[in-house]
């Protein structure tokens, strides 16, 4: 997924750009999810996740933090990610699902599968 960095190649990869940012005083941020809709299934492919998460960096300039993995809930068992369980409908708006963030790209001290990051601001 270190190709994600560039925004350029994420745009190829069929990801789509989001300009809400998420942020949540107190917990941290989580930055911009940039989903590919192509990927957002009842499938966990660890090499393609369905959202790449961005966040603003000291430039202004976007810069990948994290990734997402969402798996819609189709009869399966719920996902795993080595040891890690899924959270429960992580997402709002989406249908029944799972997801999991993992901090790849920006240090979180709350833990790598957290859903958000104090480190990560949104301005």
């Amino acid at each position: 997924t270190s190709r994600f960095h560039s925004t350029t190649q994420a745009i190829k990869a069929q990801y789509v750009p989001d300009n809400f940012c998420v942020s949540v005083p107190g917990l941290g941020g989580m930055g911009f999810h940039w989903v590919n809709p192509n990927l957002v299934d009842g499938v966990f492919d660890p090499l393609k996740p369905e959202a790449v998460l961005y966040a603003p960096g000291p430039d202004g300039n976007l810069r990948l933090v994290a990734l997402e993995y969402i798996v819609m809930k189709t009869g399966q068992a719920a996902p795993t990610f080595g040891s890690q369980p899924f959270d429960v409908d992580g997402v709002p708006g989406l249908p029944p699902h799972w997801s999991l963030h993992v901090w790849l790209y920006e240090d979180n001290p709350s833990g790598m599968f957290m859903p958000f990051n104090p480190n990560v601001r949104c301005q």
